[in-house]
């Protein structure tokens, strides 16, 4: 093999590993090269042995029946993966190892792995070897190679010469597997938020918005997005604030910086916070980033009407009196918007004094207001 093919590999290996989304198209096109320079059939796979799945990534010469059969039932099966679990990583496995340490009754010919899957394609030698081990969890690299064809020792080499490249790019692949499961966790947790929130850059360009961003956004009533896709705010004064806040905040001058937002619309103020992210999150990002959260005051977010019943215990009907309240509303107020007499909305606030161990509004209204579990923008 020349040299050149083994550097176009080990390229294509980092290139799968760093793939924007995941791509098993990218470790396919690393399994063609190792054909190309073997003259052999690449299966790239994760086998996991306690819960019996094998997960083909790549294996781009075999017919779609034969890969699902591989996954489904043959790995399990294969001599060459039994003897690599019993040496210790890293090991590269051939025919004749396979046959001693892989458990064969007899010749590999005779065994149902070679019978049912190995034969009907055509295939008589295979070379194996262990990319990465995690627990029950083992990466394989295998290539299989025709009657007539046995693999040869360049073929060997090849394995192992990219057994630390694979190891490593494995790894990566998967902590930023790991990463991105973590910051879809993160976006979800944002988006049930009812307070508008902002990722930002220093020059207020946005990386990420939560729905309520996206309305407050939309109507531009307070803030607004430039033709740079900057975050602004819609009063000139108040944009100059918000500027020198984000420079300041990412820069590290304060932690958190806080202002009001104007609003053309002559509704009362809205009010801004900026704030750094948490050390060590920073240092993991490119660029200097800003989380802005953004409240209308005058607008207090929904409480869960579920989240009442199932806290505290209240009756559907009760739940919708302690909301009305929390809202602002009287008794009297509360009674007409729900139809009912107002001897019926006291006598629900009674209920939720005993459920909720207050004895007054006020500790009432208080009690559930400090609860962020109550705030739910979907119930809005």
């Amino acid at each position: 093999m020349r040299g050149e093919q083994l550097t176009r590999i080990i390229a294509a290996i980092y290139d799968a590993a760093a793939s924007d989304p995941p791509d098993c198209g990218g470790w396919a096109s690393v399994a063609r090269l190792i054909e190309a320079a073997t003259g052999g059939a690449c299966i790239l796979s994760l086998d996991d042995a306690a819960s019996g799945r094998v997960h083909v990534a790549a294996a781009p010469s075999l017919d779609a029946r034969f890969r699902e059969s591989y996954a489904s039932t043959h790995a399990r099966n294969s001599p060459w993966i039994r003897a690599l679990r019993r040496r210790p990583h890293p090991a590269v496995i051939t025919d004749a190892q396979a046959e001693t340490d892989g458990d064969s009754a007899g010749p590999l010919t005779a065994g149902a792995f070679y019978r049912d899957w190995m034969e009907p394609q055509r295939f008589r030698h295979s070379i194996a070897s262990d990319v990465l081990r995690d627990g029950p969890d083992m990466v394989v690299l295998k290539t299989l190679f025709p009657e007539g064809s046995p693999p040869e020792g360049h073929h060997i080499r090849l394995h192992t010469k990219l057994q630390p490249h694979l190891r490593r790019a494995a790894g990566l692949f998967r902590l930023d597997q790991s990463r991105r499961v973590a910051l879809h966790a993160a976006e979800s947790a944002l988006e049930g938020l009812s307070v508008a929130v902002f990722l930002a850059r220093q020059d207020g360009r946005i990386t990420f918005m939560n729905r309520p961003a996206v309305v407050l956004r939309t109507t531009g009533d307070a803030l607004k997005v430039d033709d740079a896709g900057r975050l602004t705010a819609a009063d000139a004064q108040a944009a100059r604030r918000l500027r020198k806040i984000l420079c300041e905040v990412s820069a590290g001058a304060h932690d958190a910086m806080a202002m009001r937002l104007p609003r053309p619309s002559g509704k009362p103020d809205m009010h801004l916070m900026a704030a750094r992210p948490q050390a060590g999150a920073d240092a993991r990002l490119a660029t200097p980033t800003v989380t802005i959260y953004v409240t209308d005051p005058s607008h207090p977010p929904a409480l869960s009407l579920t989240r009442l019943r199932d806290l505290h215990g209240l009756t559907a009907a009760e739940a919708r009196v302690v909301a009305a309240l929390a809202r602002g509303a009287s008794i009297g107020e509360t009674a007409r918007d729900l139809g009912v007499a107002d001897a019926t909305a006291r006598h629900h606030v009674k209920q939720a004094f005993a459920k909720t161990g207050t004895h007054r509004q006020a500790d009432l209204v208080r009690l559930i207001l400090a609860d962020p579990l109550m705030h739910d923008r979907r119930e809005a």
